[in-house]
């Protein structure tokens, strides 16, 4: 149980620490000065961490249902899983709010998840290996 909260853990915080650490980084490469309202900022805060909250649950308890031997069958399946989740969520906000500017913006935030969510999936998925084969012995 402790290994699955970790794993749940680390699904989390991997990509939103990324969320983070990267987009106000890219947005003080830009030479426009980009301001963004109090509630905005938290707003985007909000969706980031529900997002990555719901990858990480979903992830999690699939790849704990999947009877994962070896590490990199856990490894690839770790990362399709993060891929499948990313781009369902994009998929889902963009049928969901319309409107070219808002699906430009629901794009560029998958693209900035989608690595950070692989490398999480692709761990979880070792861990989820090692898991079962202490469980084994």
């Amino acid at each position: 149980m402790a290994l699955r909260l970790k794993a749940f853990a680390i699904w989390l915080v991997l990509p939103y620490l990324f969320y983070e650490a990267v987009v106000p980084g890219i947005l003080s490469l830009s030479n426009r000065a980009v301001t963004l309202a109090p509630q905005s900022r938290l707003r985007n805060l909000a969706i980031a961490l529900a997002t990555c909250a719901s990858q990480a649950a979903f992830g999690t308890v699939i790849i704990w249902v999947l009877p994962i031997r070896r590490a990199w069958v856990g490894i690839i399946s770790g990362v399709i899983l993060a891929a499948a989740g990313v781009t369902l969520w994009a998929w889902l906000e963009v049928s969901s709010f319309g409107g070219f500017e808002e699906n430009v913006d629901i794009t560029v935030t998958a693209a900035l998840f989608m690595l950070p969510s692989c490398l999480a999936g692709a761990y979880v998925g070792f861990l989820r290996s090692r898991d079962h084969q202490s469980a084994r012995t």
